[in-house]
């Protein structure tokens, strides 16, 4: 760096420092207008669809809550990515700061610096030109001496002696010998200038520069870093929050709770009371001009009720209109009625105005309903149940939840793309949660209409029963442990010791994750079609696998995927497969 050329490399180097300090500010002032633009119109649409939701024209009930708490949810995004847009911007102002006083002392230290080299090049120069002048002086001095008349100048007043012509060149000779004596003492001052003090003084300094430059970009690269694992953080816990202290439930949990059949009944409901009267019968009636003038009494048939003291209604007359009021003409039944069952039902008078979809017969000594099956307690819990009670109840080391779930997936499941990372249907997954709750003896999901032919709903029920463990399947006792192998850098290391922590685990924590990894390797060996390697694997399943665990699970999310996916790579290595 001290060479003839250090200072002009040095200026080269921090150029480039300059200019990718620039380059990336230019890059973050454009990221944050993208960003900037996207948590606008993000807001915006948010903003608009939560207007459309409070309409009358829009469904209301489940369906307007649950939507508007996830519009709430794509509002706190967008209040993420602003603030993320304003963090970068901050950072192309620190860039341009930084890279216009760099310019700024790059161009004082060039200019000093070449300043520099060009007085000690300049001296040097003197001085080669002096000592040519005296070399050549003292070489026409040495023939004039020698009586060498070659290159004798004549003058206007004729040719001189040879005593004056060797006197005229010594005197010169002297006199260019004290200017190359003084011209080599000030290049070598100049030299030692610039070598002790001027040039490393610059080199230093333009050094200082380069590295202040290169940090700066440095630090700013570790912020955009940082500042996009905040955005990326912050937008996953607002769809999935890990614990809700605050009441704020996930995306996925806001819609599996809007109930379409309640909104429905709930609807209709509401538009009860706006039933208008059951209308009259239509009958024919004729006009009162065309009546015959003298009629028969008319007499009474087996199939007419007799009206007493009345003869045959005339049209428009007050009998007329009664009776078009009353139900219509009573019709034999097909079958005997139990005339000793009506009896004993009490009788309701008929209003007009009672809705018709409310007009229904009770028997009175019809049972009650029976409650649905998903308001009835459980017979046999699954969900929820620790590992350990389900071994001692079931005398089955895998659940069996856990060991159908694997049947159908194994069966039809293996070249799904996505499989465990799309979710099945809600009902669909509710329905075979109870059914495992209470009676799951005639379950065998290698018939797929026992899942209803959705595979996802198989792979979203058994992510729940692990979710649901009251101690979940990497033991919580255990926690720490799995946490610090996660930690290793080695990948051998780390795999030795997650085998060791596996090794330690209780018989049915073991054997239920056995059978898992297990399967899981299965699923592994059709990435090319479902596209679900360990690393998608691991990332989909380790909350539900690792639990949740208070103040760490945040710091402790890439660990637990690493976790997971480590045993998962290892899976034939730390699991014999028979």
């Amino acid at each position: 760096m001290y060479s003839d050329i250090g200072i002009t490399t040095l200026l080269n180097r921090l150029k480039q420092s300059i200019a990718s300090a620039r380059d990336f500010a230019a890059f973050l002032k454009r990221r944050s207008k993208l960003e900037e633009d996207h948590a606008a119109g993000l807001k915006n649409v948010a903003r608009i669809q939560l207007e459309l939701v409070r309409r009358a024209e829009s469904r209301g009930e489940s369906y307007a809550a649950q939507l508007t708490e996830a519009l709430r949810t794509h509002e706190r995004m967008s209040d993420n990515g602003m603030q993320f847009a304003l963090s970068l911007h901050q950072m192309h102002e620190d860039l341009n700061v930084l890279s216009s006083n760099m310019e700024r002392d790059r161009k004082t230290l060039k200019r000093d610096g070449l300043d520099a080299e060009k007085r000690a090049a300049d001296a040097l120069a003197a001085m080669s030109k002096a000592k040519a002048r005296y070399d050549g002086l003292a070489e026409d001095y040495d023939r004039a001496r020698t009586g060498d008349a070659k290159g004798r100048r004549i003058g206007l007043k004729g040719p001189k002696s040879a005593e004056q012509y060797e006197s005229d060149l010594l005197r010169k000779v002297q006199a260019a010998d004290a200017d190359y004596e003084e011209k080599v003492r000030l290049a070598k001052s100049q030299r030692e200038t610039l070598l002790n003090e001027q040039r490393p003084r610059i080199v230093r300094a333009l050094e200082e520069l380069c590295r202040e430059c290169d940090s700066g970009l440095t630090l700013q690269l570790q912020k955009y870093a940082a500042f996009n694992e905040k955005l990326l953080l912050g937008n996953g816990i607002a769809v999935s929050p890990l614990q809700a202290k605050d009441g704020r439930r996930g995306l996925r949990d806001l819609i599996y709770d809007i109930d379409n059949d309640a909104d429905f009944q709930s609807y209709m409901t509401r538009h009860q009371a706006k039933v208008p009267p059951r209308p009259s019968e239509i009958q024919y009636e004729k006009h009162s001009t065309f009546a015959p003038k003298t009629q028969q009494p008319a007499q009474p048939t087996p199939t007419q009720l007799p009206v007493r003291g009345t003869s045959a209604s005339q049209p428009g007359s007050a009998s007329s209109r009664l009776g078009a009021m009353l139900p219509g003409p009573i019709v034999a039944p097909s079958q005997p009625m139990d005339y000793h069952d009506d009896a004993e039902q009490p009788r309701s008078p008929i209003s007009p105005v009672q809705p018709a979809h409310n007009i229904q017969p009770v028997a009175a000594s019809a049972p009650a309903p029976a409650p649905p099956l998903a308001e009835r307690p459980p017979l046999r819990p699954v969900f929820g149940v620790s590992l350990n009670d389900l071994f001692a109840r079931d005398q089955s080391a895998v659940p069996i939840v856990v060991i159908q779930c694997i049947l159908a997936v194994d069966h039809f499941g293996l070249n799904v793309e996505g499989i465990y990372r799309l979710s099945g249907t809600s009902s669909h997954v509710t329905a075979l949660r109870n059914t495992f709750d209470n009676n799951p003896g005639n379950l065998d999901f290698r018939n797929p209409e026992s899942f209803h032919h959705d595979v996802n709903a198989v792979t979203t029920l058994m992510k729940q029963f692990f979710r649901e463990l009251p101690d979940p399947l990497f033991p919580q006792n255990d926690y720490a442990t799995f946490i610090a192998a996660g930690k290793v850098a080695d990948d051998a290391t780390r795999r030795d010791s997650l085998h060791q922590a596996i090794n330690d685990l209780p018989d049915p924590h073991y054997a239920t994750l056995r059978a898992l990894v297990l399967h899981l390797h299965r699923v592994m060996m059709h990435e090319r079609s479902n596209r679900m390697g360990s690393a998608n694997l691991a990332l989909c399943l380790a909350p539900s696998l690792m639990g949740t665990h208070k103040d760490s699970q945040v710091s402790d999310a890439a660990l637990q995927t690493r976790v997971v996916q480590t045993i998962l790579d290892n899976a034939t290595a730390i699991f014999d497969e028979d």
